[in-house]
């Protein structure tokens, strides 16, 4: 009889090439997840990182390890040698002196500020000191001064629960300007002037209410007509200065003081 033959396909799934100037750290972490999702083999991963790095970057790695060629060798070693490459050796005490002079910008949000912390960090090999270190460099650089203070009179806190309290403290900032702009376009709406000049330039009178018309009434004053104001809530008729100057009126010092709308007291030239 006929033995039938058994063959496995491969479905590897479509995964994008691997761009020169990309992390190719981040690159190769997703790369993983990648086979982990697909249940790519072993003995094909090789074969797979090869065919996704691109010709300019497979040039670079062929002569890495020339005379031997990159199929010949195991995936973990083409991927220590690509790190080599892409991220060569750095100066540890340049980076940490990068991040320590790393301060919040003004403008800059607590979010925003720790996502660079941690991107400068990186090359910092810290190890253990890790979380300490962030800790440090985030509340010491926190552009709030009143923050900065509230954090550093915490007790062993975390470089998570410092992060924490930034963020509930700026959400809360973030309120109480919301309601202090709401209150002063409110103040502002309001802030009408308490005194209108009449369009009558002979009256020469002057509202407290723009919306209310003047206590105006006509009087004969020595055989001259004239307008008299009379101001809300006062007994006293009160006339303006021209009209004073028009008419003959006895010299006299008042002992009368009246009590207008506007701040403080005023006191009549005669009576």
């Amino acid at each position: 009889g006929t033995q039938a033959r058994s063959s496995k396909t491969y479905n590897f799934g479509t995964f994008e090439n691997y761009v020169a100037g990309d992390d190719f750290e981040v690159y190769e972490d997703r790369m993983i997840q990648h086979f982990l999702l697909h249940d790519v083999p072993e003995e094909r991963k090789v074969a797979f990182l090869l065919t996704h790095l691109g010709m300019d970057t497979y040039a670079i790695l062929k002569k890495w390890l020339q005379p031997v060629n990159p199929s010949a060798k195991r995936y973990d070693e083409l991927v220590v040698t690509l790190k080599r490459h892409f991220r060569p050796e750095v100066n540890k005490v340049s980076e940490r002196y990068r991040f320590h002079q790393a301060d919040q910008k003004a403008g800059q949000s607590v979010t925003e500020y720790v996502v660079e912390l941690k991107a400068l960090v990186e090359k910092c090999e810290y190890g253990d000191f890790l979380q300490e270190a962030l800790r440090d460099r985030f509340v010491f650089g926190i552009f709030d001064g009143r923050l900065r203070t509230h954090l550093l009179k915490q007790k062993n806190v975390s470089f998570d629960k410092a992060v924490e309290e930034a963020l509930t403290w700026e959400l809360a900032e973030r309120d109480n300007k919301v309601r202090e702009g709401n209150f002063s376009a409110h103040v502002v709406r309001s802030n009408k002037p308490w005194r209108a000049r009449s369009k009558s330039r002979s009256l020469m009178t002057r509202r407290i209410n723009p919306e209310e018309e003047s206590c105006v009434i006509s009087a004969v004053v020595n055989t001259s007509l004239g307008s008299v104001l009379r101001r809300t809530g006062s007994a006293i008729p009160v006339v303006n200065r021209a009209m004073q100057r028009a008419c003959v009126f006895r010299k006299c010092r008042s002992r009368i003081v009246v009590r207008v709308r506007s701040p403080g007291r005023t006191r009549p030239w005669g009576r």
